[in-house]
């Protein structure tokens, strides 16, 4: 018969691989006339190995038609389900293959134990899939979906709550967020018009928010536009807004000329009046009305002309008053005070000239507690006011002196919640703010700012101890410092921010001991000794203290601040500011900080572009965060960020670069190799060689590359500090300073 030459050459290909003429005589037997008349029930055989072809060649869709072929021919016979179980799976269609998988497996004689072997593994591989497919789409599923519409807009809210903008945000996430976005008003209750399309997003929100806008801000540059102000603007709803801020724009204006005055702002709490530039543009005499009717409790007046007589008149129920200058008959600024004696927060910055009268009644503010008065009169006024909850305390530009002020504050008022002072441009005697420090326990935050005299006394002050070598030149012998006294002990003991910009006469001896005394005591090894009689006498005083560390240290423009001291403030203060001119950073590295070329790993002629390369990589590199496993015990790492960024500075800079280079260039004509790092001779282990006391000794000090510095007690007597590695070519400076033999030996 014709079909089973056909068949049986297909076979033949098939097992020689030759699946191309497989399928050529698979198909040839299907169509032949013999079959047709004489196949009988041997006619499911050549589809079902046909679909085995083209299941080889990749065909799913041909090899499942051939394969439900055989199930129509051979209902009762296992081989078409079994394939047809096989490239469900292959098509990811769980629940047919296994159906067809269990009709394949009812149909296997029980004799026929292998086949009913590889069948039920087949189908444990498609109960496998299914559970995999779950996981993968349990992983992938969007969670949000699930939540009611009502908890997803509350998340939505907490989400923009400090930044309007992330709304934005929110609509560009996926569909199922835009839309519940879109369709909540609540998330449009904040509007913020800036000069990019104000119009349309004006139009835009009153339409989402559905009538319930309640925070209007205009940002600059829309009064400015030509339409300015829209008419949809008489559609916001002016009698539900709570907080109003409006830049070089006259709201009460607006809404008197549209006869929207009787209602409007009666539910605000929060208005800002600002002027682009300064301007003694006044506002409506209809605001302050409309702001007593409302009960307002905070008001800002930023370079916008206002009255305080006024301000006096209508309002009395104000917790925040924010004045940046611009204001009118002063003499009204103290009935303001006394009418709203429940401020918490009052900021004037006046250029006004004024003093009040000496008879002039003290002013009760009970709840106050951020206080910021800047401007000539501004000692005159802390002075009449009475607090006891007082928590911030600044004070800048006063043309008297603050003594009268700060010793009325130190008598009237309960210091123990102030938590900042701040000092700026304003003559005061150094002894009354040392006496008032001494009633801040609290006091975390300390600024003296361009102070011609007494800085220095009251960093001193909370020093309260000896002034320590420089690092540079540090004795072998240690001498214990003496003990302060109980009331230095106790000054400001929270004290963890100290700012001392543009202080002439701040030195750094106090700086330095106000640091070191406020450092942690060090972590005793597990077999110390740890009876509080065995604690040294640093250790003591610093357990007595009960002080905080020094976290943040500026002195901008002091330029009696010792550069050599830099490195140590930098690596014993998490925040140390300091900006230097770019000589005076030049001198100050010249001698004590690596080579810049060398820190960045550049050579000396390299591009601006190979030294920004450079300096991204030795960021990268010496980054606390990212290389925490350099700052060992064993290998302490010197090499600071902010160094860094002092050698980027300067390299990036032609003219610095060249004058640095200069710089470089005869330094090292004239004192030799420059050192990697200063070292003080205390980090050095001290090696004595026998048992006589008069033997020389060694110290040693061990390098990046795992070899040793080595200096004797004979080259320090030569002065000698720069020491090399035993195993590179890196050299340190080594910081010592030899006491005489002139003293007392009794």
């Amino acid at each position: 018969m014709a079909w089973k030459a056909s068949f049986g050459h297909g076979v033949s290909s098939f097992k020689a691989s030759r699946l191309d003429e497989a399928l050529s005589h698979f198909t040839q037997a299907s169509i032949s006339h013999a079959l047709k008349e004489q196949g009988g029930d041997q006619q499911h055989l050549i589809y079902d190995s046909r679909a085995a072809v083209y299941e080889k060649l990749g065909m799913p869709k041909e090899a499942l038609r051939d394969a439900k072929a055989v199930i129509t021919l051979a209902q009762d016979q296992w081989q078409g389900y079994a394939r047809a179980a096989r490239l469900f799976l292959l098509a990811r269609k769980f629940d047919a293959a296994l159906k067809m998988a269990n009709m394949a497996l009812d149909r296997v004689k029980p004799a026929n134990a292998a086949r009913r072997v590889d069948i039920t593994n087949l189908r444990d591989d498609i109960h496998e899939a299914q559970r995999a497919e779950g996981r993968r789409k349990r992983a992938s599923q969007n969670q949000f979906e699930k939540l009611p519409v009502e908890l997803l807009g509350e998340v939505f809210r907490l989400v923009i709550w400090s930044d309007v903008a992330e709304l934005i945000g929110l609509l560009r996430v996926c569909r199922h967020w835009r839309n519940v976005a879109w369709h909540t008003p609540s998330l449009w209750e904040t509007l913020v018009l800036t000069s990019k399309s104000p119009a349309r997003k004006l139009s835009l929100w009153i339409k989402q928010s559905k009538g319930r806008i309640r925070e209007l801000h205009v940002k600059a540059g829309v009064a400015s536009h030509i339409d300015w102000p829209f008419q949809e603007l008489k559609d916001l709803p002016w009698d539900k807004l709570r907080v109003c801020n409006a830049v070089s724009w006259d709201v009460a204006g607006f809404l008197e000329k549209h006869g929207l005055v009787p209602h409007a702002l009666s539910a605000i709490e929060a208005l800002e009046m600002q002027e682009e530039q300064w301007s003694r543009r006044r506002a409506s005499p209809s605001l302050f009305p409309l702001l007593q009717t409302a009960g307002v409790r905070s008001l800002s007046f930023i370079r916008s002309e206002f009255s305080w007589t006024e301000l006096a008149t209508h309002l009395t129920t104000l917790t925040t008053l924010h004045i940046f200058g611009c204001s009118k008959d002063p003499a009204g600024l103290v009935p303001t005070l006394m009418a709203n004696p429940g401020l918490e927060s009052l900021i004037i910055q006046d250029s006004i000239l004024f003093t009040w009268p000496v008879d002039t009644a003290p002013v009760l503010l009970s709840h106050l507690k951020h206080l910021e008065l800047q401007g000539s009169w501004a000692s005159n006024l802390l002075e009449l006011i009475t607090t006891s909850a007082l928590e911030t305390c600044k004070i800048k530009g006063s043309r008297g002196s603050l003594d009268t002020a700060l010793t009325v504050l130190n008598v009237a008022h309960n210091l123990s919640n102030l938590t900042h002072i701040a000092v700026d441009s304003s003559p005061v005697t150094p002894a009354i703010l040392i006496r008032l420090l001494k009633h801040t326990p609290a006091l975390t935050r300390l600024e003296l700012l361009f102070l011609s005299k007494g800085a220095n006394a009251v960093i001193e002050a909370l020093a309260g101890t000896p002034m320590p070598p420089p690092p540079s030149k540090r004795t072998p012998t240690k001498t214990p410092a003496p003990a302060s006294t109980d009331e230095e002990r106790i000054l400001c003991p929270a004290l963890t921010h100290v700012n001392v910009s543009h202080s002439a006469d701040i030195r750094t001896g106090p700086l330095v001991r106000l640091v070191r005394a406020r450092l942690p005591p060090p972590t005793p090894a597990p077999h110390a000794d740890t009876d509080p009689a065995a604690m040294t006498v640093d250790d003591s005083e610093r357990e007595a203290r009960k002080c905080a560390r020094i976290l943040g240290l500026t002195f901008d423009g002091c330029e009696q601040i010792d550069a050599e001291w830099l490195p140590w403030f930098r690596k014993q203060v998490p925040l140390t500011f300091r900006k230097l001119s770019p000589l005076n950073l030049i001198l100050a590295a010249s001698e004590f900080q690596p080579d810049f070329y060398e820190l960045l790993s550049v050579p000396k002629d390299a591009s601006a572009a190979e030294i920004k390369i450079a300096y991204h990589r030795a960021l990268l590199r010496f980054h606390p965060d990212k290389n925490n496993h350099l700052n060992t015990p064993s290998k302490p790492e010197s090499i600071s960020i902010s160094l860094i960024k002092d050698a980027y500075s300067i390299l990036s800079e032609p003219s610095r670069r060249k004058q640095y280079d200069s710089s470089t260039r005869q330094r090292i004509a004239a004192v030799g190799p420059r050192p990697a790092q200063v070292v003080s001779l205390e980090e050095f282990e001290e090696v004595t060689h026998g048992s006589d006391p008069e033997e020389i000794s060694t110290w040693q000090y061990e390098c990046r590359c795992g070899g040793n510095y080595r200096i004797e007690s004979s080259d320090m007597e030569k002065g000698h500090h720069l020491v090399g590695c035993s195993s590179c070519s890196e050299v340190v400076w080594v910081g010592y300073e030899l006491q005489s033999d002139t003293g007392d030996d009794g």
